[in-house]
């Protein structure tokens, strides 16, 4: 039977049918036609096995768990469907009909009847490429302005594209302000990291348990002291801080901080908050002008902003959305900056022996949905005793496809990563934040 072997540089796995696109060696396709859509199609499967999962569930499950970015597969069978795209963007199509995971082939899938679509899909190697060449072949197989198809769009296709997706967003965030108010309790109710209340709500949610947490573990339950703690050497680090919402609350609390994070954007808040974090710095200045002596025991305070990396650069990630590379208007500029490597060049690394002496004298670091710095943080924290509050949120699985649990398992799910993070050390907690989404927050002060 005639068989195709590739590597996985793009997945998509849903409730009827799962797709593998595959960069195939040239021993098996012309040099010009490397780009190969394995189409897996398991809707019909509808028996059903002793613990009542169907057959389709079956494959699901395993296509999830065996086959990730970056792997080796070989496929033997299956039926060639008709070309498609253009000279640019040329790609064949395998269907491939029909399988059900056989207990005695872990390594392999096999159609459990004769088909004339019927194929074999092994796992050859794993890891054979890392997350940036999978990045790269899908840049190279699928090119931004090129619609689902394989044609090239139009300039007005791009912008209507555009503009719809301006339309979500500024509608989410109409909705996420409208459906907040000071008790908290209109909140939306939504499947984002932070149940749609808003990242200046969870920044102040997370400063709150920051305080209360160190107050009580360091200070028996002063805040006097705690602020004084926490504005030690060069305050509270905001790790992968973003625009800076958890240094606001912190802020407008009186507790220094610097928000570090390697996108251009760093530190920049949306206009309603600057002004916010202005007018509260002003009228701390007035009042304390009129009554000399008598002012907030702890005035709010200007966070500042670094643009770094947190202890190092991850492997895969995508460089030209975290340093900046992305959505510039000018494809000439975007192009020339990654020709030249100009931004990873740019973007410098806080760490505990960088020149910005940053991390040495903190206080604490705090994280907020941290996203690929989330390892990172919390191992840089254990292994330097500095106190540390983290609320993880996305996996990242098929980036740190090295993470495993103490029972050899592969971190793939939230509540794995969770597991993950705690096992580093035994002075870490997990308790829940008042707001929906990604919500377990880890954290040690590492006192007795």
């Amino acid at each position: 039977m005639e068989g195709i072997q590739g590597v996985i540089f793009r997945r998509s796995i849903r409730a009827s049918y799962a797709t593998l696109d595959l960069e195939v060696c040239s021993s098996y396709q012309d040099a010009t036609q490397r780009h190969v859509i394995v189409l897996i199609q398991f809707s019909f499967l509808t028996k059903k096995h002793e613990d009542n999962k169907s057959e389709a569930t079956q494959c699901r499950s395993y296509f999830r768990r065996s086959f990730k970015l970056g792997d080796e597969v070989e496929i033997i069978g299956g039926k060639w469907l008709d070309e498609k795209g253009n000279a640019a963007t040329a790609y064949r199509k395998l269907e491939v009909v029909g399988f059900v995971v056989q207990s005695d082939s872990p390594s392999s899938l096999r159609c459990s009847s004769p088909n004339a679509n019927a194929a074999d899909v092994r796992l050859v190697r794993r890891h054979v490429w890392d997350n940036t060449r999978c990045q790269e072949a899908r840049a190279r197989y699928y090119p931004p302005s090129t619609t689902t198809s394989g044609a090239l769009a139009s300039d007005e296709e791009v912008e209507e594209k555009q503009q719809t997706k301006r339309r979500k967003r500024d509608k989410t965030a109409n909705s996420s302000a409208a459906g907040l108010g000071d008790d908290g309790e209109n909140e939306i109710k939504t499947l984002r990291h932070g149940g749609g209340i808003g990242k200046r709500k969870q920044g102040e949610v997370i400063a709150a348990f920051l305080i209360e947490r160190v107050a009580s573990t360091k200070f028996n339950g002063s805040r006097e002291k705690t602020i004084a703690y926490l504005n030690n050497g060069t305050g509270c680090v905001d790790a992968a801080g973003g625009s800076g919402h958890v240094s606001l609350a912190l802020s407008l609390k009186g507790i220094t901080s610097t928000v570090v994070d390697p996108r251009p954007s760093v530190g920049r808040l949306p206009k309603r908050d600057r002004k916010a974090l202005r007018m509260a710095i002003k009228r701390h200045k007035e009042k304390s002008e009129e009554n000399t002596g008598s002012g907030i025991l702890h005035p709010p305070v200007q966070f500042k902003t670094f643009r770094a990396w947190f202890a190092s650069r991850p492997d895969g990630v995508d460089l030209t959305y975290r340093e900046g590379t992305r959505g510039q208007n000018d494809a000439r500029d975007r192009e020339s900056a990654l020709d030249a490597n100009e931004s990873t060049e740019a973007v410098p690394i806080c760490h505990m022996c960088s020149s910005d002496k940053l991390l040495p004298s903190c206080s604490a670091i705090i994280a907020l949905h941290p996203d690929e710095a989330t390892g990172l943080i919390v191992e840089h924290a254990v292994k330097h005793k500095i106190p540390f509050f983290l609320v993880p949120c996305c996996v990242f699985s098929r980036i740190f496809s090295n993470r495993y649990k103490a029972n050899g398992q592969l971190v793939q799910t939230y509540d794995d990563l969770i597991e993950w993070l705690r096992s580093k050390d035994t002075s870490i907690r997990v308790d829940t934040l008042p707001f929906d989404g990604a919500n377990k927050v880890l954290w040690s002060t590492f006192t007795n």
